[in-house]
């Protein structure tokens, strides 16, 4: 079964074996959901917060169609002090729109700071994830899309359960490649 963006809500999941990830980066399940999710709503800007080498993003480019304007924000937590200029190289060859990637952590960022988004990709360190939830709410415009990953981590679902309460995340449909969700799409 393909996942459908019309629903409310579509959940991917992925294997997980402990905090191993075992699907490559490769695997269709996972980047090439980030491209479809992207080539069925042509955002014109998205804002990604967790960018680390900016594979999702090239994923969301390539899947949009390369136009888009492209705003990551990562705080480095890798401890690699080029990982954000390697990966504004990279993704600036995906799109004509603008790159930018700003190092900071999302405690830090304002949403009156960022720009509206049709698409907002969290998948941040996840230190304050109500804050993150809520700087995408801040920034999507009408009709955009949150994509949340990391959703298999305990806190993080129960985060999204607490910050959209009341816009029916437990009637999402769940589109399974395995037993634990790991990524979801919210469109208000």
């Amino acid at each position: 079964m393909e996942p459908m963006l019309s629903a409310h809500l579509v959940v991917l999941a992925h294997r997980q074996k402990g905090d191993e990830e075992i699907v490559s980066l490769e695997d269709p399940r996972y980047f090439g959901y980030f491209a479809a999710v992207a080539r069925e709503i042509r955002p014109k800007t998205i804002v990604e917060m967790g960018v680390r080498f900016g594979y999702s993003a090239l994923a969301l480019l390539h899947g949009q169609g390369g136009t888009a304007n492209y705003l990551g924000i990562d705080a480095m937590l890798d401890g690699c002090k080029h990982t954000n200029d390697i990966a504004k190289a990279v993704i600036s060859k995906a799109t004509t729109g603008t790159v930018e990637i700003s190092e900071a952590n999302t405690i830090d960022v304002r949403p009156r700071d960022l720009p509206s988004a049709d698409l907002v990709v969290v998948d941040a360190d996840h230190v304050n994830p109500d804050r993150e939830l809520k700087i995408a709410q801040a920034i999507l415009k009408p009709q955009g899309v949150i994509l949340i990953d990391d959703v298999n981590v305990a806190s993080i679902y129960e985060t999204i359960l607490r910050v959209f309460r009341d816009q029916h995340v437990p009637d999402a449909l769940w589109w399974m490649t395995d037993t634990t969700p790991a990524l979801m799409v919210y469109q208000p």
